[in-house]
């Protein structure tokens, strides 16, 4: 330690100023070296490692989308089938109810049937159901607007086959079947329409 020439503040030998009075000061031998490597030491240039870390972000960010953990937290709420939470009871009246709309946007008075084995039956009866449906159709392309909006419910509702005949004129025998596959040990599950109408002229 040694005192300020200027105003005799105590000091400790590192102090390049005065704090009391601003003079200049010897540095003690010891702490200038220490003073000048410190001064000479070039500082580290954070730029690279703030780079290496963006990119590794970036790359573990693309890594995680593509994995099925990210495409499972992107891809949002799974939307659920209407249908498959369906019972049979439920998709019959459904389709009761649309055939009824397509009768009356079409203009029509129509009937449906739901029979099992040729014989009339409740149509909430439990086991696989026919479906004959009986209008008088001016335009013959009228069945697809009436058919068309029940398809995707016949599978649910256990409908083997669908039957529509145009009444409009009985000697033209006009009629169109749907087939549906109903797996016999699986009441209840659905199963896919076979590929649309057949006509009978």
């Amino acid at each position: 330690m040694h005192d300020c020439p200027a105003c005799k503040v105590p000091l400790h030998g590192y102090e390049p100023t005065c704090p009391a009075c601003g003079a200049p000061q010897k540095v003690t031998r010891g702490y200038s070296k220490l003073l000048g490597d410190e001064m000479k030491r070039p500082k580290t240039n954070p730029m690279p490692f703030v780079l290496v870390t963006i990119v590794l972000v970036a790359g573990l960010v693309f890594m995680g989308q593509q994995s099925w953990v990210g495409q499972l937290l992107t891809r949002g709420p799974v939307k659920e089938d209407p249908i498959a939470k369906m019972t049979f009871q439920e998709a019959r009246t459904l389709i009761d109810t649309k055939l009824n709309e397509g009768f009356t946007t079409a203009g029509v008075a129509g009937t449906v049937k739901w029979q099992r084995a040729g014989a009339d039956v409740d149509k909430l009866s439990p086991g696989s159901i026919e479906v004959t449906v009986d209008a008088p159709l001016n335009d013959p392309e009228q069945h697809k607007g009436i058919v068309d909006p029940i398809k995707d419910y016949m599978a649910k509702a256990e409908i083997t086959s669908l039957v529509f005949n145009n009444t409009k004129d009985p000697k033209k025998h006009q009629n169109w079947t749907y087939n549906v596959s109903v797996a016999p040990a699986a009441t209840g599950d659905a199963a896919a329409p076979d590929g649309g109408a057949a006509p009978a002229q």
